[in-house]
């Protein structure tokens, strides 16, 4: 998170055009990948996509900025050939990037610089997942970097809005403008350079309500995913911080592994939802939150709604008890069967609600909490070869655009993905995906993962218990913000960059 705030991407959501100060068609509130109809340059400032190639034409007179940094290297000018390292750098193609090229699955032939501000991208087909693979996902950082050492913050050099200036374990992290920044922000018609503060911390406050405490007493400007339990509270105490309600960033879910019986069964797994009172359980799990069909969040032009689902799938979201105990008998359980659960939170609250839903109907759920790297070595024998001794998995993401947001968790062709923790392989469903995942015209390719969408709903391998939502507060001499979280997968320094304070409005308001 805080080395994006210094290295670049090539692309990045356009949040001046698309965002709450502009269209308003959509929020860049999540920390997944926009849809690519509200993206722009960053790195790059235009380029085409074609089924064999893209190709990105540069940013030209954008410097490295290596002020202070000279152990590691001289400024220069940033060019094709550093994204071409970055990439496909020692130790990149078996890591991060080695997945994209098409020898490993993916759809990435070869990189080379056709100049120094052309970088041209060989690809064996279109894959639309390509703005995230290494357009909104990938930071750009110099060789030189990587040679001293990149895991070093010292050695921290990059194009973006942000100079590293120095870390103090469990206090603060402390970045500097950078003065050679590419980026401008337009206010009232008038262009400026950015970024306008000349100083950005993040201090390290572990305790929660310590945090709450430093926005309310202005010892923080902006907060970040406040959880909604403290708004009332700060309504009362501080009337005149700014918020923005923020639509559920992430999805739980209840993946049920369809490896072995019962869950192998559709219908049981239906019966499963059928059994539970969803709005009752995303209301007790967020306090403020929202259900929805998932996987595809609602501001997605491949969602449905639930009220617009085919009438035997829109059946499946209604709380009936009764109608789940006869699904079960009639797939073969009329008296129920004993399952287990694996989670990493000992206080679950999602799978103990479910297991009291569930014993209505039968179903006894044995709940088994391990530590993280436990669950994750369970995660990567049932993945890997299909071996676990355990039929639910309490899981959640991070919302994405159609293509990442359902490949992690339903497709399996042509490689395996680590994240599917219900083991759900549906032929079909894999064979249209990559249809859709090759498609060039966004039209026809949102009608295909509208339809995967709905397959993946009615197939439930996976019990969408939708999100809940999350405030940004800010003071009112926070200028130029909107609520705006990010413009890249994870990072929003694009818009920390736009902020400026005014330091005449917080003194007249006594702080």
């Amino acid at each position: 998170m805080y080395t994006a705030l210094v290295l670049d991407s090539l692309i990045r959501g356009d949040f001046e055009k698309y965002g709450p100060r502009g269209t308003n068609e959509h929020a860049f509130t999540s920390l997944g990948d926009p849809p690519p109809e509200f993206l722009t340059g960053a790195l790059a400032e235009s380029w085409e996509v074609t089924p064999d190639r893209i190709v990105f034409h540069l940013r030209q007179g954008v410097d490295w900025y290596a002020v202070g940094k000279e152990h590691v290297m001289e400024s220069r000018e940033f060019i094709a050939d550093d994204i071409i390292w970055s990439l496909l750098g020692e130790g990149s193609i078996e890591g991060v990037h080695g997945p994209m090229m098409t020898e490993h699955g993916g759809f990435v032939d070869n990189f080379y610089a056709e100049d120094k501000y052309t970088l041209v991208v060989e690809t064996s087909r279109f894959d639309a997942n390509w703005p995230l693979q290494f357009g909104l996902n990938s930071v750009i950082y110099p060789h030189e970097m990587g040679a001293a050492g990149a895991a070093d913050w010292n050695n921290l050099v990059g194009t973006g809005p942000f100079v590293f200036k120095e870390i103090v374990q469990g206090s603060q992290v402390t970045f500097e403008r950078n003065p050679t920044f590419w980026g401008t922000a337009t206010i009232n018609g008038v262009e400026y350079p950015i970024p306008f503060v000349d100083e950005l911390i993040y201090p390290a406050i572990a305790d929660e309500s310590v945090r709450v405490a430093a926005l309310r007493t202005a010892k923080i400007d902006v907060y970040f995913n406040m959880k909604v339990k403290y708004e009332e509270t700060l309504a009362q105490t501080n009337p005149e911080l700014m918020k923005k309600l923020v639509f559920p960033p992430d999805t739980a879910f209840i993946a049920l592994t369809v490896h072995r019986e019962p869950f192998s069964i559709k219908e049981v797994r239906q019966a499963m939802q059928v059994a539970l009172d969803l709005e009752a359980i995303n209301k007790a799990l967020f306090l403020k939150g929202e259900f929805y069909p998932g996987p595809l969040m609602p501001d997605l032009k491949a969602h449905t709604p639930l009220d617009e689902l085919p009438a035997e799938t829109r059946l499946l979201f209604d709380y009936n008890p009764g109608l789940a105990r006869q699904m079960l008998a009639d797939a073969g359980y009329p008296e129920g069967f004993k399952v287990t659960a694996i989670t990493g939170d000992p206080e679950t609250l999602s799978l103990t609600m479910a297991s009291s839903y569930w014993e209505a109907i039968g179903v006894e759920l044995e709940i088994k909490v391990f530590e993280g790297a436990v669950i994750e070595s369970m995660m990567g024998s049932l993945i890997e070869e299909g071996v676990g001794d355990f039929d639910v998995v309490e899981y959640g993401y991070t919302n994405h655009s159609p293509p990442f947001s359902l490949m992690p968790w339903y497709q399996t062709s042509p490689v395996p993905n680590w994240e599917n923790a219900s083991l759900y392989n549906n032929p079909y469903f894999n064979e249209l995906f990559m249809e859709a995942l090759e498609t060039v015209d966004p039209a026809e390719r949102d009608d295909m993962f509208k339809e995967l969408n709905l397959i993946a709903i009615d197939d439930m391998a996976y019990i969408c218990l939708g999100g809940g939502y999350w405030l940004n507060y800010w003071w009112p001499w926070a200028k130029n913000f909107y609520g705006e979280r990010s413009t890249s997968l994870h990072s929003g320094k694009y818009v920390t960059a736009a902020i400026w304070l005014d330091p005449d409005l917080k003194a007249e308001m006594g702080y």
